[in-house]
């Protein structure tokens, strides 16, 4: 091998040869990171399902205890190292998590001459951003140094991972869990300490414990989130669990520590968001500049230190190489020896740009010795060969990682823009060109699933290679304006059915991207009715009306105004009918009723009916008017008021004349029409038909607020009975008149209407007539001729005849 020094690197890195340098036999090499816009299909205004997110099933967050407070996997003491009884690394152990099954596969000697190599796909991450923080800062093994969130968060320490372990006693079933470190070494799989995945102490039945029953996996984890009570914001990359797990014989059955390597299979391809290492074996480990990232979690004597929730890195050459071993000098201190919490992290080294894993801190005295296994010849080849394809498949399985939009905060009924999927196949399937669907999701929980809010469809097409990531440029989406105020999730959703695994299209917890929606109240006014046909002036109608609050938020109280308009654009300008508050709206609330309201004299003709809603809220006045298609017919009505009679005579005598004066208003709203005005004699102060009836005039019509007084005789009819009468007048009804309460009318003075005796032939006239009428009477004896009533038609008739004659009648 050749050496070759990077002065900006203050460091000598080993360059294999091409000779020297090979990859293992199949290796699938991660292709290049793409970029490609998704198409939306569907421009459909989206609804905000509140109900959806009651069939949704939240996913647990891990069930193991604070990440804090879990002690160190203890770290061995290189003195309690065991001799090599099976005489090198035996064979590799799988756990098949999902099975329950233990394998153990026996690995060949190798027969490739090669004391060392390295090689292996080691990849920067989804957004192919390398920060190189790695090659500056402190140098030397005697100053470690915690990272910032800044630097964790970015390649190339993003690789590196906390590991919590759940291990349970066959004998108790109880649980223990522990803490260790790894390193990312494909997007599905952690290079960490055999001791981390197996842990050789006896529990109650004095056989080891074992595999671990379960281990979780946070990368790039920046130390909150604890309790992880709010797992999405577990930073910075979520986490992964484990479906299976890896080691060696010599491990598990020597405990020796020259083989203490271990590998954790995971179902979520996290490896695609942070990159992951290449790797190394053999060789001599005191030549290469190193770097060792990792979660320190045993207490160092100073109580703010080692916690378990900073990573530390730290670097410089390792000062020996016994064994399978590279070993460091160490001296007491916190950040001058190898702690607990440690374990497993991954020693590596640059080998031009990439860097690769050579080896996993695996035991220490906490004083003056610190000791790494190095990656060995059959482990990479199992690793290489066995373990990472089966973590990766060969059948396409398309995961949906890492949705993010520009927007944290959005108004509902808004967009979100500027929006990314991470849509990554880490599969060494490599499929052809193909379309494949997506839906976006709004959720209320970090599951996204099909039971959410359908906020955008749409599609990409891409020809996949194996072991790619890809990256979606998304379309816009909107939050429906029902959104109410809250924490809501949103998430690319690979449609079903695209690929050989469902249960991961669907970007849950951290892979969703969290916004909070400030809801909106927003009244829209559905629809009105009215009646249909003809009404008049001074009706009164009932307007129907529903409205809804599609804003999520509740309104202010919602004011209704009713209007009348002579065409179907209902505004302010169009007659106002009534206004009517009907309250307020809770979100997505409807509400409907009728609203009385009366017809004003001012509306003649075909009039729509329709209404504004209003409120001081409303975010939205475009969608606040309804009315009803069917025009209403108004009309107006005359109402004629009989306002006084008055007799000009107090004696009329019958089949006489009778003076009198009569005044009638119209009230109404339109002319009255030509009109009769009947003239009764009553022996009571109730004029109806049923009394004498002793004249009729016909009148014009009379416009509205006319007056009209006449002057008029009417005729007392001969069989009328003498007496005192009332004199009334009832008024015909006009156009439309429906009131007739005040058509009658009447003198409070009574005209006595008396019998004129000599009027003879009752024609209301004294004269030659009347006097050849009593004659005739006379000689017939008549018996209106007697006119003293005494039985006898003499001198005395005749007298009385003329005196009354001559005195004339009423």
């Amino acid at each position: 091998m050749r050496t070759e020094n990077f002065a900006r690197r203050c460091c000598v890195v080993a360059i294999p040869t091409a000779a020297s340098l090979a990859f293992a036999a199949g290796e699938v090499i991660p292709a290049p990171n793409a970029t490609v816009t998704a198409t939306k299909t569907s421009n459909a205004v989206p609804v905000f399902r509140m109900d959806a997110f009651q069939a949704d099933d939240i996913v647990v967050p891990p069930s193991h205890p604070p990440i804090d407070q879990i002690p160190p996997l203890p770290m061995p003491n290189p003195e309690w190292d065991i001799p090599d009884n099976l005489g090198g690394p035996g064979n590799a152990l799988f756990y098949d998590q999902t099975t329950g099954q233990i394998t153990e596969i026996p690995i060949q000697p190798s027969n490739s001459g090669l004391t060392g190599e390295v090689g292996g796909s080691s990849y920067v991450g989804a957004d192919g951003f390398d920060s190189l923080a790695d090659l500056y800062g402190p140098r030397g093994f005697g100053t470690m140094s915690a990272l910032t969130d800044a630097q964790i968060s970015t390649f190339p320490f993003r690789m590196n991972v906390k590991l919590v372990n759940e291990y349970i006693d066959a004998g108790t079933g109880a649980a223990s869990y522990f803490v260790c470190s790894g390193g990312m070494q494909d997007a599905e799989v952690v290079l960490t300490a055999g001791h981390c995945v197996y842990k050789r102490d006896n529990d109650s039945t004095g056989n080891d414990f074992g595999f671990a029953d379960r281990v979780w996996i946070y990368p790039g984890w920046d130390g909150n989130g604890l309790t992880l009570g709010n797992p999405d914001v577990l930073q910075y990359y979520g986490w992964g669990t484990s479906s299976g797990l890896g080691t060696f014989t010599g491990w598990s059955v020597d405990g020796n520590f020259d083989w203490d390597m271990g590998l954790v299979r995971i179902t979520r391809a996290v490896g695609m968001l942070t990159g992951w290492y290449g790797w190394a074996w053999g060789g001599d480990c005191t030549i290469n500049f190193y770097n060792n990232p990792s979660y320190p979690s045993e207490s160092c004597g100073s109580g703010s230190l080692h916690t378990g929730r900073d990573m530390y890195n730290w670097n410089g050459n390792f000062d020996s190489c016994p064994g399978n071993q590279m070993h460091i000098n160490t001296s007491p201190g916190c950040f001058t020896a190898l702690w607990g919490g440690m374990s497993g992290s991954n020693a590596y080294y640059f080998v031009g740009n990439t860097r690769v894993a050579h080896g996993v801190a695996s035991n220490s005295n906490r004083t003056t010795s610190g000791n790494y296994a190095k990656m060995w010849e059959s482990f990479k080849n199992y690793m290489e060969d066995t373990f990472k394809p089966s973590a990766r498949g060969s059948s396409l399985d398309i995961q949906s990682l890492q949705t993010r939009y520009a927007e944290s905060v959005v108004t509902a009924g808004n967009q979100l823009t500027g929006g990314t999927a991470q849509m990554p196949n880490p599969t060494n399937n490599n499929p052809g060109s193909d379309t494949y669907g997506i839906t976006v999701y709004l959720s209320t929980n970090n599951n996204i699933s099909t039971f959410d809010t359908n906020i955008g469809a749409g599609s990409y097409t891409w020809d996949y290679a194996a072991m790619q990531n890809l990256t979606l440029n998304m379309f816009n989406v909107t939050v429906p304006i029902g959104t109410p105020s809250g924490t809501y999730w949103v998430g690319v959703y690979l449609n079903d059915g695209q690929d050989a695994d469902d249960s991961n299209n669907d970007p849950d917890l951290w892979d969703a991207h969290q916004i909070t929606v400030n809801g909106v109240a927003d009244p829209v006014a559905n629809s009105a009715s009215a009646p249909s046909g003809t009404f008049y002036h001074g009706d009164t109608i009932g307007v129907g009306y529903n409205v809804t609050n599609q804003g999520g938020d509740p309104s202010n109280a919602v004011t209704v105004d009713v209007y009348a308009s002579t065409n179907t654009i209902i505004s302010s300008f169009d007659t106002l009918l009534g206004s009517f508050n009907i309250g307020t709206f809770s979100g997505q609330q409807t509400k409907s009723g009728t609203l009385n309201v009366n017809l004003p004299s001012t509306l003649l003709g075909d009039y729509y009916i329709g209404y504004i809603i209003s409120a001081s809220d409303d975010v939205n006045n475009g969608n606040n008017t309804a009315f009803d298609a069917t025009p209403i017919m108004v009309d107006g009505r005359a109402d004629l008021e009989a306002m006084d009679i008055t007799s000009l005579e107090s004696v009329a005598s019958l089949g006489g004349r009778l003076d009198v004066q009569f005044t009638v208003v119209n009230t109404g709203t339109i002319a009255s029409g030509a009109y009769d005005v009947d003239v009764y004699a009553s022996t009571n102060t109730i004029i109806s038909t049923f009394d004498t009836l002793l004249g009729t005039f016909n009148r014009p019509s009379l416009g509205v607020g006319g007056t009209s007084t006449v002057n008029g005789t009417v005729a007392v009819p001969p069989f009328m009975a003498p007496g005192n009468y009332f004199i009334g007048m009832i008024v015909e009804g006009g156009a439309n008149e429906n009131n007739f309460a005040d058509n009658i009318s009447f003198d409070p003075d009574t005209v006595q209407i008396v019998d004129c005796q000599v009027d003879f032939n009752n024609d209301g006239l004294l004269d030659l007539a009347d006097v050849v009428a009593f004659v005739t009477g006379f000689q017939n004896h008549d018996p209106s001729a007697d006119f003293n009533n005494d039985g006898l038609w003499d001198l005395a008739d005749i007298v009385g005849f003329v005196n009354a004659f001559m005195a004339g009648c009423p």
